[in-house]
């Protein structure tokens, strides 16, 4: 009897793991196309359980419930470290607009970014920040100081 037992908790353990079929939804299937949207629907298969989700398929009608947009917040945030505000995410529930929250928020954070460096003073101070920052956020900064000529060059005179 005890083999028994020990074979009805193993299924139970499996059901866990196990990913359903994409429901019928009004929307047609279309897979995610970049690296952000493919991980955001790898958050989505995570909590809903659900093996296939398409970039335009709607959280709801996955299964997704209020509690769920909680817990895909706080892996969003864990994972990517962007923090999405629920409201915004209710506008259209689906993956694609959750990547643009996401580069949204992403975009913003540079953009600050880019702005306290060019408020630095002293040479080294930016020259510590650039050894942070990604070539494209250099490439930025690079580009907002020759716009900006009054703003932030001086940093580089080596007079």
């Amino acid at each position: 009897m005890a083999t028994a037992g020990a074979a009805n908790t193993e299924p139970a353990a499996e059901a866990v793991e196990q990913l359903y079929p994409r429901p019928q939804l009004a929307t047609p299937y279309k897979p995610p196309e970049n690296a952000l949207e493919k991980r955001l629907a790898g958050i989505w298969q995570k909590l809903l359980g659900v093996e296939q989700i398409g970039t335009f398929d709607d959280f709801f009608d996955l299964g997704g419930h209020s509690l769920l947009i909680v817990q895909m917040a706080a892996e969003v945030k864990q994972s990517l470290g962007v923090d999405i505000q629920s409201p915004r995410f209710f506008e259209h529930p689906c993956v694609a607009h959750l990547a643009s929250l996401v580069e949204e928020h992403q975009a913003a954070a540079e953009e600050k970014m880019i702005v306290n460096a060019l408020e630095l003073e002293d040479p080294a101070d930016l020259l510590e920040r650039m050894d942070s920052m990604s070539d494209e956020e250099i490439d930025a900064l690079l580009n907002r100081m020759e716009a900006e000529p009054g703003k932030g060059t001086a940093v580089f005179d080596t007079e």
